[in-house]
């Protein structure tokens, strides 16, 4: 194309008139209206999940102290003063010594006391000196010393073994609108069972911090209870015998009257606590001594699934829990009624048993159907 022919193609498309546009029509409507679309749907609102529960904050747990050692002017003063109770201790009564030694306060040294001892010696009760009453942790560090040589000292008197627990009764107190209130709990380590002497004072530590774990629960409640007093300590001693009822013993002479409320199970087996438990849930008018058939048919009741025969002391725990009763247990000796067990379990149903021994070896549980007589 030459340079003529550009020029009139050029002038040609200037020049022609422009063709008017169609528009497209969408549902005999111009695209250029605007297009009406439906609104959303409202949202629905979302259902409220509660958050899930937090784990509790543990519980504050009271740090184990080692024995503070005393100073040296206290030492050298608590040797003064007992060098001249020595000197006057001939000539004054013990009582008078010991009112002397409470009225001087100052002195802090650790003393144990035994109060009970029943079963030839296989079961004592000591009372352990309050060196601070306020803070339960001095309280037992500073006693732990004296703790440890007497349970020493119990081991050396040729005893195959012990088994022990220690108690601190505290006072505690709150105060409220209507005035103060007043507890006093019994703190309670399990019993420990040593057979030699090298591992008495761990466990003697692992008891006072299970002591020291149930005051931690009473103060972690966030109920304000507050320490107001340490009253007592006591060291509970059991040598390690392990008791367990055989076959039928005849009961002392003076216990053979109908009237003390004993039934003596005539059993011919090992089975003398379980005949006990089945008397105490299906009494008889008559002969209530004598095993018979229905007696046995309703031992079936009972759940006694896991327990040996004869039954130990340690096994009674078992049978509590699997037949929902507390089961406490006594001693009988010198004509005088001593706790052997004392149920820690909180069951409607409780039964009491006598235990008594031939003085060899068989040992038998007896039926206390009425403990007030």
């Amino acid at each position: 194309m030459g340079k003529k022919d550009r020029m009139n193609f050029r002038k040609t498309l200037l020049d022609a008139p422009i063709k008017p546009r169609k528009l497209t029509v969408r549902n005999n409507k111009s695209y250029l209206e605007p297009i009406k679309t439906p609104l959303p749907e409202p949202l629905v609102p979302t259902p409220y999940v509660p958050p899930k529960p937090q784990r509790p904050t543990p519980k504050p747990r009271i740090k184990k102290q080692a024995p503070v050692a005393l100073p040296r002017n206290r030492l050298r003063q608590n040797q003064r003063v007992q060098k001249l109770i020595d000197e006057i201790t001939p000539y004054y009564t013990p009582e008078a010594i010991s009112q002397f030694k409470k009225d001087l306060k100052f002195i802090q040294n650790a003393e144990i006391i035994e109060k009970k001892k029943a079963l030839k010696g296989n079961v004592a009760n000591f009372v352990v000196s309050i060196i601070n009453n306020n803070d339960p942790s001095i309280q037992l560090a500073d006693t732990r010393g004296i703790l440890k040589e007497k349970l020493e000292t119990l081991i050396g008197e040729k005893r195959k073994g012990l088994k022990f627990n220690l108690t601190l009764i505290l006072r505690m107190k709150k105060e409220t609108e209507d005035g103060t209130i007043y507890r006093e709990p019994y703190c309670t380590c399990k019993a420990k069972t040593v057979t030699n002497k090298d591992e008495i004072l761990e466990k003697i530590m692992l008891g006072e911090e299970e002591i020291l774990n149930r005051i931690a629960d009473w103060l972690s409640e966030g109920s304000q209870w507050v320490i107001d007093e340490i009253l007592d300590y006591y060291l509970n001693v059991v040598s390690y015998l392990p008791l367990r009822g055989n076959s039928y013993i005849p009961l002392p002479q003076e216990l053979r009257n109908s009237k003390k409320g004993l039934i003596n199970l005539q059993n011919d087996d090992n089975k003398c606590l379980l005949w006990c438990h089945v008397r105490h849930l299906n009494p008889a008018k008559k002969d209530p001594q004598r095993i018979k058939l229905t007696d046995k048919e309703f031992s079936k009741k009972l759940d006694y699934s896991g327990v040996s025969f004869p039954v130990q002391i340690k096994d009674v725990s078992k049978i509590e829990k699997k037949n929902s009763i507390n089961i406490s247990i006594f001693g009988y000796e010198d004509k005088k009624l001593h706790p052997i067990r004392k149920s820690n379990e909180k069951y409607n149903d409780h039964l009491e048993l006598l235990y008594i021994t031939d003085g060899k070896d068989k040992n038998h549980y007896v039926y206390i159907q009425n403990f007030n007589r």
